[in-house]
């Protein structure tokens, strides 16, 4: 099965290639706020009427982060390897 090059095909290609260019979509980023941005004027322009509601909220921002021991472990908070120095 190729490529679909229809017209609906072209418009989510262009659709999610500019949602995408946004950068890191992580909650309460300039990628998330650009998004939702971007997102409320392409509500607006398909004729419906967009809201918007802002809420505050505390965020962990994680720094590098490592786990020393037999094994070692770099990561971030979600995310960790072992790393054994190979």
């Amino acid at each position: 099965m190729g490529l679909m090059t229809d017209d609906g095909t072209a418009r989510a290609i262009a659709w999610l290639s500019t949602w995408d260019s946004h950068g890191v979509h992580r909650t309460a980023t300039a990628g998330d706020e650009a998004g939702a941005d971007w997102l409320t004027a392409e509500v607006g322009r398909l004729g419906a009427a967009p809201t918007v509601e802002l809420y505050a909220l505390d965020r962990l921002d994680p720094v590098a982060s490592y786990l020393e021991g037999t094994v070692n472990l770099v990561g971030l908070a979600a995310l960790a390897r072992t790393d054994r120095g190979e």
